[in-house]
Parts: C-alpha cells; sequence; structure tokens
C-alpha cells in the first residue's frame, strides 16, 4: 500500500521543513493520517524510510507497527561493530 501522489506531495513538504528546522505540529498530524490512510488500505505495518520523519513522528503516535530505517540502520551497524 501506498500513499497517494497527493500524500507523497505533502510528505515531501513535510521532509523539507525538517531540514530547514521546522518541526511543526501539523505536519505530525498530517504523517499519522498518512498512516491512517494506509491502514484503513490494508496496511499492516509502516516503513519510516526517511531518516527525518523519525524527528516529528515515533511509534507512540500510533498503534500500527512503525520501522524507523534509522533505528534499524544503528542497531545493525552496532551490531556488525560488536
Amino acid at each position: 500500500v501506498n500513499p497517494t501522489i497527493i500524500q507523497q506531495e505533502a510528505i515531501t513538504k513535510i521532509i523539507m521543513n525538517i531540514l530547514r528546522g521546522k518541526k511543526l505540529k501539523k505536519d505530525r498530524l498530517k504523517i499519522k493520517s498518512i498512516i491512517q490512510y494506509l491502514q484503513k488500505n490494508g496496511a499492516e505495518s509502516v516503513i519510516l524510510g526517511c531518516t527525518e520523519l523519525p524527528l516529528i513522528f515515533s511509534q507512540k503516535d500510533v498503534e500500527l507497527e512503525l520501522f524507523d530505517t534509522t533505528e534499524i540502520i544503528a542497531k545493525a551497524a552496532l551490531s556488525k561493530i560488536l
């Protein structure tokens, strides 16, 4: 299940806001609404595939399982090192 084109454009704008140092509540709410849309359309989990998204959104914000790619990569790197 993928976000619609309009939702993808909104996500891009949100990412650009974060890159500019703006962590807006309305952006977090928009991400939540997109995740709810994905869940209604059959998603069982969501990949936060951009390193900026976890800066404004986390597992505590939704019931659907989230995969934070930044956290996954960090854990894999530590595992490899140790």
